[in-house]
């Protein structure tokens, strides 16, 4: 059985002792421990630095020391002490304790450049051996000693950890503020803690100078003593251009030294405050920055809307929530009506104050009070409104929990399900700052509510539609915080339970049939193309008759269509296919003709497919893959350069791998046009993966086999054997090892595929042995998958990787002189399972090999 449990992140403490005398050195190691825990925390490895800089114990009526001593020496793995001239009583005192607990301790002292007799006489009295060190060497003796106790203890670095949630932090440091980069470094390691505690999330410092990882940038900082060079100066304007009109990175403020003369004299940052609606703020030390990343942290996750706390406002179009960007107004129409409303009273109000100035003085006073009065309560009013609705519509949605009212008399069954409304809204809202034991905690909750809810439904005192928000509440807790949290739930079954809700009751809504779609998707994973396609087809039929033409529901729709041409595409059915095509490329036209927004990504998501299944239909004209590839230039016009947009990053890299294999498909030795096409476009989809990295590794792990799969196969029909063998084998090494990790039958396919190309590929080659090994494995791979699953097409992967085999055996008898009798007889096989499934592509597939061979020896049957 392959072990597909994820490992959890192990956190190593190291405590560092030492003098005031290395408070340079102290902010150097908690740098070096900050980017050897980034580096090693991928692999299940969190390096934390404990020191007293870091440590504010509440007074509890003992001493600092004892807090240090129960809160940093005891609980830390491993104990290095730093030294060169002094050793005081309070560091003496810790290594006694971290000696007399037997923690793994280290001792180096730098060169002294004064009497150190402190160190003289205590250095002997203590087991562990005092080694020297220079200032040079002396982070790579700390790094060494972290490795050597992994080593040690035989803590193996993991491929399978549960990474930690983190924020992604880029920051410019001009060189005459030089002296902040190591200490501002530390400062964000030193909020770790703090905000792992509070919000289970921490700060992550991308590395100096680099720029383009400002777009991959959460929150973006800037700091300014007296000048910036150009590089200071392009990377503040691209960071301050990629937040015109989108979420992130959020572009904080530009920090400006005090006594410094950035702020006043640099015409970027005038610019920017003019231009741009930013803003310096004046800082004496970090402590000011650091204030303000952990207060935008703890804002981070919007808290209930406090009615005398105004946090909204609104900007083109977008709600802003403490002056950030929430989200588009239009997708929620009877808010974006109130909003415009009020927008145009408090601006008929304005142009009124405006006519009762002159200059800048007031005409009339008391018109003035008057007309500013009328203005704060319009003002009060839409917050007001704001706040209702968000408090009512999307934490209904997402965060509470809305009771049914019922005209009945209160049975114990629905006070039972009240109660439990009750408890769950409450948990809900806690469930921002939860760590994993109390969202663990919440699981037999929502079970009991879920039951209760049943009975209730069962019992005709709550609606379908009431028990179907209950499921959708469960859901949602799921993906907002269970899964990033690594906690298991049964998500699929609460899938299940909506949609037979749904049938049911007759109660179909565009939620409902997203979510008919996504549990058809849980059966993609074995590649049981009848059930997913039962459920899609279904989930098609209910979306569009449901009559709603928002901007939400083209989404839905557009998913739910996007999804069942896929399936058609899969499973190789090329009239439903050009028919649901057609159909949706339609639906997208029509939004666009009446509605000002554009659907390009949808545009992407309809022609992707369809042209990924060209080399199937034969009929795919050139003018849609010309309509597509303008269609990808414009998405790259459109984006380039923008923050990360999930929409995007999907529509692009499948629209450019989609183009890639039709050029691929008809390319032939010679015809360099279409080799350098599918040469642009595998690029263009690797580097397009490559670049989403960042947001999603798990995406690109599962992926980024596909373009090296591609080009090689793209060199194996140029007859460039070496290279199409080498990409062949990093996209194999790719798929075994996702495999590992993820065993499912669609997985083992693309491991099974690939090595009937590269088995082929060696075949041309010449290396006869080599490709039959690979012939074999991905025979037996087909073979036990057809055992299981009944789908036609596991038949036909079956006899593509028999006919692989025999064409081997047949050129392995060739070349010993020898007449290909078992070959012969395995082709003959081939044909006779194409010729019995004459509605697919099949029989191309064996006609052009097979058929080919025994043609060859005037041995194909006159009617195949």
């Amino acid at each position: 059985m392959i072990d597909n449990v994820k490992t959890e992140m192990l956190t190593i403490n190291v405590f560092i002792a030492s003098s005031y005398e290395l408070s340079e050195q102290r902010v150097q190691i908690g740098d070096l421990i900050r980017r050897l825990s980034y580096e090693l925390s991928p692999r299940g490895v969190c390096i934390r630095m404990l020191c007293w800089e870091d440590y504010h114990p509440e007074y509890k009526g003992t001493s600092k020391q004892h807090e240090y001593d129960e809160n940093l020496v005891k609980k830390c793995d491993i104990f290095i002490g730093l030294f060169r001239n002094r050793c005081g009583k309070y560091t003496q005192h810790e290594i006694n304790l971290a000696e007399s607990l037997r923690k793994n301790v280290s001792i180096l002292c730098l060169p002294p450049n004064a009497a150190h007799n402190e160190l003289d006489v205590f250095l002997p009295t203590i087991p562990t051996h005092a080694e020297k060190c220079n200032d040079v060497d002396f982070l790579g003796e700390i790094e060494g000693i972290i490795r050597q106790y992994l080593k040690s203890n035989n803590i193996h670095l993991s491929d399978k950890a549960s990474l930690l949630n983190n924020w992604r932090l880029y920051a410019t440091i001009p060189d005459d503020l030089d002296n902040i980069r190591i200490p501002f470094s530390n400062m964000v390691r030193s909020m770790e803690i703090t905000l792992e505690d509070t919000l289970g999330n921490y700060f992550i410092l991308h590395p100096y100078r680099s720029r383009k990882n400002i777009g991959a940038s959460d929150h973006y900082l800037c700091f300014i003593k007296d000048s910036w060079n150009n590089d200071d100066e392009n990377e503040v304007k691209l960071a301050f251009n990629n937040t015109a009109s989108c979420h992130l990175p959020e572009t904080s403020l530009i920090y400006s030294r005090k006594g410094g003369k950035g702020e006043e004299s640099n015409h970027v940052v005038i610019d920017l405050e003019r231009n741009k609606e930013a803003f310096a703020k004046e800082f004496q030390d970090l402590d000011t920055v650091k204030s303000d990343l952990l207060q935008w942290a703890l804002y981070h996750k919007m808290p209930l809307a406090i009615e005398e706390l105004h946090v909204f406002s609104v900007k083109s179009d977008i709600l802003y929530c403490f002056n950030r960007p929430f989200f588009y107004l239009p997708l929620y129409p009877d808010l974006y009506l109130k909003a415009k409303l009020y927008e145009s009273k408090i601006n008929r109000v304005d142009a009124l104050l405006k006519k009762n100035r002159k200059d800048k003085h007031i005409k009339d006073k008391q018109t003035a009070i008057e007309l500013a009065a009328k203005r704060k309560s319009a003002e009060d009013e839409f917050q007001s409104e704001v706040n209702f609705w968000y408090n009512n519509f999307v934490l209904d949605n997402y965060g509470t929990v809305t009771i049914p009212v019922t005209t009945r008399e209160a049975s114990p069954a629905l006070i039972s399900y009240n109660e439990l409304n009750q408890h769950v809204a409450q948990l809900t809202v806690k469930c921002q700052s939860a760590n994993r034991l109390v969202l663990n905690s919440m699981i037999p909750i929502l079970n009991r509510w879920k039951e209760s809810a049943v009975e209730c439904l069962e019992g005709g005192l709550i609606s379908p539609e009431d028990y179907i928000k209950v499921l959708i509440h469960i859901v949602r807790l799921c993906d907002t915080y269970f899964r990033p949290n690594h906690i298991e739930f049964d998500e699929n079954t609460i899938f299940l339970q909506i949609v037979q809700t749904s049938d049911n009751y007759d109660y179909h809504t565009l939620l409902t049939e997203v979510i008919r779609v996504n549990y058809g998707n849980s059966f993609q994973g074995n590649v049981d193309y009848t059930a997913s396609g039962k459920y899609y087809e279904q989930a098609y039929m209910n979306i569009i008759a449901i009559n709603d033409d928002s901007l939400l529901a083209h989404k839905y729709k557009s998913y739910v269509m996007m999804v069942l041409l896929h399936h058609y595409t899969d499973i190789d059915d090329k009239a439903a296919a050009a028919k649901i095509g057609h159909d949706y490329e339609s639906q997208i036209l029509t939004w666009q003709k009446n509605s000002d927004q554009d659907f390009d990504v949808d545009l992407a998501r309809c022609y992707a497919p369809i042209i990924g299944a060209a080399p199937k239909y034969k009929g795919v004209c050139l003018h849609l893959v010309e309509k597509a590839e303008d269609l990808l230039l414009r998405l790259h016009q459109k984006y380039d350069g923008r923050p990360y947009d999930e929409d995007y990053f999907d529509s692009i890299c499948y629209l450019a791998n989609c183009l890639s294999t039709y050029y691929l498909d008809r390319f032939t030795k010679g015809d360099e046009l279409y080799y350098n096409k599918a040469s642009q476009y595998i690029n263009e989809f690797q580097n397009g993966l490559n670049a989403r990295y960042p947001y999603d590794p798990e995406y690109i792990t599962h992926f980024l086999s596909q373009p090296f799969h591609n080009r090689a196969f793209l060199y194996s029909k140029n007859g460039e054997w070496k290279k199409a063998i080498s990409n062949y084998k990093s996209a194999l090494s790719k798929r075994r090892a996702y495999y590992k990790d993820h065993p499912a039958a669609n997985n083992l396919i693309e491991v099974a595929q690939t090595l009937i190309n590269i088995g082929d590929a060696y075949r041309l080659n010449g290396k006869l042995d080599r490709a039959l090994d690979s012939a074999n494995e991905a025979l037996s791979i087909y073979e036990s998958l057809k055992r299981v699953h009944k789908e036609q097409v596991f038949e036909m992967y079956y006899y593509e990787a028999y006919q692989l085999k025999a064409t081997i055996l047949f050129d392995i008898d060739g070349t010993k002189g020898e007449y290909p009798l078992d070959a012969i007889t395995m082709m003959h096989e081939c044909i006779e399972w194409s010729n019995a499934h004459p509605n697919n592509d099949y029989k191309d597939r064996f006609n052009g090999v097979s058929g080919v061979y025994l043609n060859s020896l005037g041995l194909l049957d006159k009617n195949s």
